[in-house]
C-alpha cells in the first residue's frame, strides 16, 4: 500500500485557516487525493513561537517522508522552527515558504514589534532545520510590502533553500496560488 501524501498548510500572523490561497489550495489537493489540513494557528494577532511550535506539534501528527508543509508569511518561520525541533531521524518531504518572515521585516513599528519581535530575535538551528527536510522552496515578491528580498538570500544561503523571486505579487495575498500548486504535485 501506498502512504497518502499530507499536507499541513500554516497561516501567518493575522492569519487564518479561511483566507488568502489556503481555501483554494485545500480544494485542489484533496482532489488529486492528498490529505490536507490547515490547523487555525492560536492568538494569531500576537503570536508566540512556544504556543504556535506546540499548536503545530499536535496538528502535524507523526511527521515522515509523505508530510508536505506550507507556510504563510510568519506561518513559513514556523515551519522552520518546527522542523528544527523535531527529534532527530525525522524527515519531512518538502517544507514551502511563501513571503516567509526571516530576520527583518520592512515597515516595522511598534505594532509589529509587539507581534513578531519575539520571532525576528529569537535564533533558528539552521543544520538541524535543513536535517530535518528533503527540500526548501522559498517563493518571494519584487514588491512585497513586508518582506525584503534579503529574506530570499538567507533562505537561500542559510537554509539552502531553492528559492523563486516573483514580479508583483506583493505579499501573496490572493485567492489562488497556482505555482506552489505545481511545486506540491509536480
Amino acid at each position: 500500500m501506498i502512504a497518502k501524501k499530507r499536507v499541513f498548510i500554516i497561516h501567518g500572523w493575522g492569519g487564518s485557516p479561511e483566507r488568502n490561497w489556503f481555501p483554494w489550495l485545500a480544494k485542489n489537493l484533496r482532489e488529486r487525493g492528498f490529505f490536507v489540513e490547515v490547523p487555525e494557528m492560536p492568538n494569531t494577532d500576537e503570536p508566540k513561537i512556544n504556543e504556535w511550535l506546540a499548536h503545530m506539534r499536535k496538528a502535524i501528527a507523526n511527521p515522515d517522508e509523505n508530510t508536505i508543509l506550507v507556510g504563510h508569511s510568519l506561518g513559513g518561520q514556523a515551519i522552520l522552527r518546527y522542523l528544527a525541533n523535531l527529534p532527530e531521524g525525522v524527515k519531512i518531504k518538502k517544507a514551502i515558504l511563501v513571503a516567509p518572515v526571516m530576520d527583518e521585516i520592512k515597515n516595522y513599528d511598534s505594532v509589529v514589534e509587539k507581534s513578531t519581535g519575539e520571532w525576528i530575535k529569537t535564533p533558528i538551528d539552521a543544520k538541524k532545520t535543513k536535517q530535518s527536510v528533503g527540500e526548501i522552496i522559498g517563493f518571494f515578491s519584487d514588491d512585497d510590502p513586508w518582506i525584503p528580498l534579503s529574506s530570499e538570500k538567507t533562505l537561500r544561503e542559510i537554509y539552502g533553500a531553492r528559492t523563486i523571486i516573483e514580479k508583483d505579487m506583493g505579499h501573496y495575498n490572493f485567492s489562488e496560488a497556482p505555482q506552489v500548486l505545481k511545486e506540491i504535485v509536480g
